[in-house]
């Protein structure tokens, strides 16, 4: 099976794109802790077989933790996360399933797993966890934005995870991040299946 995996899903944008019969995804899981969010893409892709919506995040732990400016596209549980989408600021308590806890008990060996990590700081811990549990083998790719990078105190994660990655030679982890990334997406899926 080709599995994609869209961790922090939003409104669904990237769920929407992967859909696309070109790329032969067979299951599309849709992770989305915030409340307001996950009724979104719930919705809008509830007619639609191939997808699951699933109303918690991915993280290194399996907890609840409040969830800062819920609702928008920049949603998180760093308090010093520095973000522009401060209208309708609100902060909700939401769930957090640990990532290698949930591949081990949802995703084969024999599957083909494409991971996106948009998800506003907890990538870098969700990569790690992988990596630590031997989870991470199972995956094709990751294309993964580093939300680290406007939380002070996360930041420093982001070279700590490239060069842990470097060090292991895994080449299969793709910066999925500005205007680039539909391109990314396209030439990551369609790779495996010799799209040009």
């Amino acid at each position: 099976m080709r599995i994609f995996l869209d961790v922090g899903s939003y409104q669904g944008q990237t769920i929407n794109r992967v859909l696309n019969p070109i790329f032969g995804i067979d299951i599309i899981y849709g992770f989305e802790p915030s409340p307001t969010s996950y009724l979104i893409v719930r919705k809008r892709f509830r007619k639609k077989k191939r997808v699951t919506v699933l109303n918690f995040g991915l993280w290194n732990e399996t907890c609840s933790k409040m969830l800062y400016y819920e609702g928008t596209r920049g949603a998180t549980i760093f308090c010093d996360y520095v973000t522009i989408r401060k209208v309708a600021e609100k902060d909700a308590e939401c769930s957090f399933v640990k990532a290698s806890d949930w591949f081990k008990s949802k995703l084969s060996s024999n599957d083909e797993i494409f991971l996106k990590l948009n998800c506003e700081g907890c990538e870098c811990d969700i990569v790690n966890d992988l990596l630590d549990t031997g989870e991470f083998n199972k995956v094709k790719a990751v294309l993964i934005d580093y939300d680290v990078r406007k939380s002070p105190s996360q930041s420093y994660k982001q070279k700590e995870l490239e060069d842990r990655l470097a060090k292991l030679n895994i080449t299969n982890v793709y910066n999925y991040m500005g205007k680039s990334r539909i391109e990314v997406l396209r030439k990551v899926l369609g790779q495996s299946l010799n799209l040009r």
